[in-house]
């Protein structure tokens, strides 16, 4: 009796029928792209397409589904390009009805666009190939990236913007660029949903005010970044029923000063500003994220806890706060997590807290925020190293008990903010994390150097868990100092089996860097030498 396998009239192998299922052809072609380094991703993609006509759509798909840049479909068109000295490239010819059949192969399987930067493609080369396409020059596109140094070039924005779009990002140059925004939502993208605006020049102070004029034109984003804002454009996102992630990056806006234009209450003073803010029902109705990074004293701790305190009915998961001013105090902050802990105590599940200025200590710090019970990260960044008794640390784990990152860190600019060192912590402070079974990342400063461990070494084997914590995977260690590579990785595979990454701050001393290197590498040794002994 003939193979079933391998006789010719027994059909299709069982290999050509599973490719020939679309599912798993596409998840080959998705491992193919994000596992494997570019050029060969592509090549492969290619390959597979060219093998045959049932498989070349799937990795065409994969090929084209991001796009930066326009040369990669004008070498498709055969339409070579001139670049003078100082000037966009141009096309050599005009394109034709030929061409149009090649670009309707491939313009529909761009979902996402991302113009190059800096942007060699003029201003001409846009409009070419708007004149080919029917409603965009990518008419399924999703995302869109648009970045272009002359305002010429940023006005061809209309030839990528649809119905279907929905993500924007705009980088722009001068404040006139910015007129797009009150035409899009009416007129070309209806449907979008996430948005980012960012400044690729000195011009924010003089653009927030036109892209806060502009948002009161768009109701639909679920998303929003931008650097800056003024009041009443905050005031037009907390009507948006939709939105639910807010990023404010470059806060610079002095909130609370009085402003010429008021669209939503009789004065403009500071109060009556909250007061018309909190009379919105509610306002930020659907809020979920909000990121505030100040970047100047303008923005003071106190205007932001204000700013919050009226926020009624504010169930957030996600708070990332980074505050800047020489002018805040601890009794501000300490209000401020009050605040916080009044409105979304019970749905907050993730915590990010940054000052510049301000020193911290646990009781400033920590202790307002022990009521956050549901917390699952919490990544605290002072300009002073936080100090932790052993009691402490204790009450950080009996706390969170779901918390899956927790991080002390010390900002890498604190000597300029005027910062000081202080004191680190004892290596035995992890000993008492290891009760934390859902801890994956905990990043804290501790002093691994000659004296300390002179010091610990006789007691750190009585104080070791019988319970290691097998949960944990990476450390985050700062600019810790230290000096016995080997004694602290056996410490710290006792503790931590799965250990498996050790990372540093931006600014470290090169030779603790080295040890904290080869203390790496011994973990993952002899985690490695113990995963081998018990297969056996």
């Amino acid at each position: 009796m003939s193979d079933p396998i391998t006789s010719q009239d027994s059909g299709p192998s069982a290999a050509q029928r599973c490719l020939s299922i679309p599912d798993i052809l596409d998840l080959v072609c998705t491992e193919v792209w994000f596992s494997w380094e570019a050029p060969k991703r592509g090549q492969t993609l290619l390959a597979l397409a060219s093998t045959c006509r049932a498989w070349s759509e799937m990795p065409l798909n994969r090929i084209w589904h991001d796009m930066h840049g326009v040369m990669p479909l004008l070498r498709c068109l055969n339409v070579g390009t001139s670049l003078r000295a100082g000037e966009k490239s141009v096309l050599k010819r005009s394109l034709t009805k030929i061409d149009k059949v090649i670009y309707d192969k491939y313009a529909w399987r761009v979902r996402r666009f991302y113009t190059t930067i800096p942007s060699t493609e003029s201003a001409v080369i846009h409009k070419a190939l708007s004149r080919m396409a029917d409603v965009c020059i990518f008419p399924n596109l999703k995302s869109l990236e648009w970045v272009a140094e002359d305002s010429t070039t940023f006005r061809c924005i209309r030839f990528y913007l649809h119905r279907r779009l929905q993500k924007l990002s705009i980088g722009y140059q001068t404040p006139d660029q910015l007129g797009i925004l009150f035409a899009i939502p009416s007129i070309f993208s209806q449907n979008l949903r996430h948005l980012q605006i960012k400044c690729n020049s000195d011009t924010l102070m003089d653009s927030h005010g036109v892209i806060s004029h502009a948002l009161s034109s768009w109701d639909n984003l679920s998303s929003l970044e931008l650097e800056d804002v003024t009041f009443e454009g905050l005031f037009s996102m907390a009507e948006m029923r939709n939105l639910q992630h807010l990023k404010l990056c470059g806060l610079q806006s002095p909130w609370s000063r009085p402003s010429s234009t008021v669209v939503y209450a009789a004065s403009s003073s500071w109060p009556q500003k909250l007061q018309a803010l909190a009379a919105l029902d509610p306002p930020f109705p659907s809020l979920q994220s909000l990121h505030i990074a100040v970047k100047h004293d303008n923005v003071r701790l106190l205007i932001i806890t204000e700013f919050i305190a009226c926020l009624r009915k504010l169930e957030l998961r996600s708070l990332h706060l980074q505050f800047y001013s020489i002018y805040d105090t601890t009794d501000h902050l300490v209000k401020l997590f009050r605040i916080v802990s009044r409105h979304c105590s019970e749905s907050l599940q993730e915590l990010y807290y940054t000052h510049r200025v301000l020193p911290g200590t646990f009781s400033i710090v920590f202790q307002p925020l022990l009521c956050f019970t549901h917390l699952k990260t919490l990544w605290v960044t002072t300009c002073n190293p936080i100090y932790l008794s052993e009691e402490e640390a204790e009450s950080i784990v009996r706390s969170f008990p779901d918390i899956e990152k927790l991080g002390i860190e010390i900002n890498d600019n604190r000597r300029h903010f005027g910062g000081q060192d202080g004191s680190y912590n004892p290596l035995s402070i992890l000993l008492p994390f290891t009760a934390c079974k859902k801890l994956k990342h905990l990043g804290i400063e501790i002093d691994a150097s000659d004296y300390n461990m002179r010091q610990e070494l006789p007691v750190i084997p009585d104080q070791i868990s019988k319970e290691p914590n097998f949960s944990l995977q990476r450390l985050t260690v700062g600019r810790s100092p230290i000096s016995h590579a080997e004694i602290v990785a056996s410490f710290l595979a006792d503790i931590f089996p799965n250990l498996n990454e050790i990372t540093l701050g931006s600014v470290v001393n090169n030779d603790h860097a080295e040890v904290w290197l080869l203390v790496e590498a011994i973990v993952l040794i002899e985690a490695f030498c113990a995963e081998s002994a018990a297969r056996e």
